[in-house]
C-alpha cells in the first residue's frame, strides 16, 4: 500500500531535520511505502538547502520549491498533485514530527485505509510539556449507521475547542480516490486559517466514515511561548496583504462552519432552524477563541489600537451580532465576562481582556 507525504515547510530550518528523520529513522513494515515529499512555500532561511541536501542522498522522494509565499494550502495542493499514483495521503507540517512505530500498529488495521478516514492520536510539544490528545479512550469507528457521527458533530458545535477531531489536517491519512474523485478535492487557498476544517467537511460530505486508532501518530512541535503564540496568531506570511485582511482572514471559520452545515445536514434529520442555533452558538465560540489569538499580536500601544479599531469593525456587523444572540459561553467552556463585552459592543474592553487571556494560557 503506497501512502504519500506531503510535507510543508516555512522557515523551518530548525525542524524540518527531525521531521524527516522521523519518517526515515526506521524502515516501515512492508505493508507499506512511503512517498515522502517536501514542498518549500518559498523559505528565506537555509530549509531549501536542507531539503536539498536529502533528496540528493535519495531519503525523500521529491522536492518542490514554490518561487512565491502562497501558503500551506497552496503548498499542500501542490504535494497532492504529485500524489497521483498512491492509494493514501497525509500531511505533515515541517515544524512537527511522526511517530513511525504507528504504522507497525497500522498493519493490523490496513484495510481501514480503503474505507475510512484513519485518524490517530497525537502529542502537543512545548518546551515545558508534552500532553497526549486522545478524541477517545480506544478504536473506534465513526458512521451514519450508528448515530455516532451525529452525535460527535453535536459535540463538536457545542465546544469545537474540546471536541476537536476534525480541526486538523495532519495526523491522519486521506484516501486518495477520494480526493482524486469527482470532486477533486483540495485545500481552500484563500484560507489562510481554519483551511484544515473546511477541507476536512467536504471530504466527509463524500465519505462520511471515520477510523480512529488510539495510538500515538504525531507530535505537533509548539515549541517555546514565542514561537507558540506566533504559530497560533497568523497563516501564511506576506507583506503585500494589508493588516485588516490578515485580521479579517482569522475569522475563515465562517467557511468551515457552512462546509461542516452542508456535512450535518447529510446526516441528520433535525430540523434546520436547529441547526442554524448550532451552528451560531458554534460560530460565537470561534468567535471568542478567534479574538484571543488576534490579541497575541498585541505588542505595543499602536498595536492594541490598531487592532481594537480592527476588532470594532468586523465585530459590529449585523452578522456577528446576530451570531451571539445563540451562543452561551457556558455550554461551550468559554469566557463569560468576554462574551458579555462583545454582546455589549465594549470592544475596548474585550481587546483588553483578549490580550490577557492568550498571555494567560499561551505564556
Amino acid at each position: 500500500m503506497n501512502i504519500g507525504v506531503v510535507i510543508t515547510t516555512f522557515n523551518s530550518e530548525d525542524t524540518i531535520k527531525e521531521c524527516i528523520n522521523s519518517l526515515i529513522s526506521k524502515k516501515v513494515d512492508s505493508s507499506f511505502k512511503l512517498k515522502i515529499i517536501v514542498v518549500d512555500d518559498c523559505s528565506t532561511d537555509s530549509t531549501k538547502n536542507i531539503i536539498s541536501d536529502y533528496y540528493s542522498k535519495g531519503l525523500i522522494s521529491k522536492a518542490i520549491y514554490l518561487s512565491l509565499n502562497k501558503g500551506i494550502s497552496a503548498a499542500r495542493n501542490k504535494g497532492i498533485s504529485e500524489c497521483n499514483d498512491v492509494d493514501n495521503i497525509m500531511f505533515v507540517d515541517g515544524d512537527d514530527s511522526i511517530n513511525i512505530d504507528f504504522f507497525d500498529i497500522l498493519k493490523n488495521n490496513k484495510e481501514s485505509l480503503t474505507n475510512y478516514t484513519v485518524v490517530a492520536s497525537h502529542a502537543e510539544i512545548t518546551n515545558k510539556q508534552n500532553v497526549i490528545i486522545e478524541h477517545f479512550k480506544e478504536n473506534k469507528v465513526l458512521s451514519i449507521e450508528d448515530a455516532s457521527l451525529e452525535l460527535y458533530m453535536d459535540k463538536y458545535f457545542t465546544k469545537p475547542n474540546k471536541y476537536s477531531l476534525f480541526s486538523r489536517s495532519w495526523g491522519r491519512i486521506y484516501n486518495m480516490k477520494i480526493i482524486n474523485g469527482k470532486n477533486k478535492l483540495r485545500f481552500n487557498e484563500k484560507m489562510d486559517t481554519y483551511e484544515d476544517v473546511e477541507f476536512n467537511f467536504r471530504y466527509l460530505l463524500i465519505n462520511p466514515q471515520i477510523f480512529y486508532l488510539n495510538h500515538l501518530f504525531y507530535y505537533h512541535n509548539l515549541g517555546n511561548n514565542r514561537s507558540r503564540s506566533k504559530h497560533l496568531v497568523f497563516g501564511k506570511y506576506n507583506k503585500h496583504i494589508s493588516k485588516y485582511n490578515k485580521l479579517i482572514s482569522m475569522f475563515a471559520f465562517i467557511y468551515a462552519l457552512h462546509a461542516a452545515k452542508k456535512f450535518y445536514c447529510k446526516i441528520s434529520n433535525k430540523k434546520m432552524i436547529h441547526i442554524k442555533k448550532m451552528i451560531d452558538h458554534c460560530s460565537g465560540a470561534f468567535i471568542c477563541i478567534t479574538l484571543v489569538r488576534i490579541c497575541g499580536r498585541i505588542n505595543s500601544l499602536n498595536d492594541f489600537f490598531s487592532i481594537n479599531n480592527e476588532i470594532g469593525y468586523i465585530l459590529n456587523r449585523k452578522f456577528f451580532i446576530n451570531i451571539f444572540k445563540n451562543y452561551d459561553p457556558k455550554k461551550a467552556g468559554g469566557n463569560i465576562l468576554l462574551t458579555f463585552l462583545l454582546k455589549k459592543k465594549m470592544f475596548f474592553l474585550a481587546t483588553l481582556l483578549g490580550k490577557y487571556l492568550f498571555l494567560k494560557r499561551y505564556s
